[in-house]
């Protein structure tokens, strides 16, 4: 015996929000954690390049160098100088500045109550 059509239109709509939510969690942990904090994180500007992955995080003035094709996150910047000097020239030529410290001044309070806590 065939359903009513609401009956239809109900099952159709609960499959349809099942699938969704299944795709939205699937999504959610398909995506690699560093992606998803470096999007997440305020003032931290990222340039890839030859396998290399710069990081410069502006509140702090800390900078990175990161080797994606290692399994570890480990900051190779002292092994690696000329290749973070190449991406940091490149990154601030993507984000029309002279120098990266001047991204800083927008994180002047920031810096001000990190360095008050006695993170800086």
């Amino acid at each position: 015996m065939p359903l009513p059509p609401s009956q239809k239109y109900r099952t159709v709509l609960a499959c349809i929000v099942v699938a969704s939510a299944a795709i939205v969690t699937a999504s959610a942990f398909a995506w690699p954690e560093k992606v998803v904090a470096a999007e997440a994180t305020p003032g931290l500007y990222c340039y890839e390049a030859d396998g290399f992955r710069y990081e410069y995080h502006a509140p702090t003035g800390h900078e990175g160098l990161y080797d994606l094709r290692a399994d570890s996150v480990v900051d190779v910047l002292h092994n690696h100088a000329e290749v973070g000097a190449r991406c940091r020239r490149a990154l601030e030529k993507k984000l029309h500045v002279n120098s990266l410290e001047s991204l800083r001044g927008e994180y002047d309070d920031t810096i001000r109550r990190l360095k008050a806590l006695g993170y800086l």
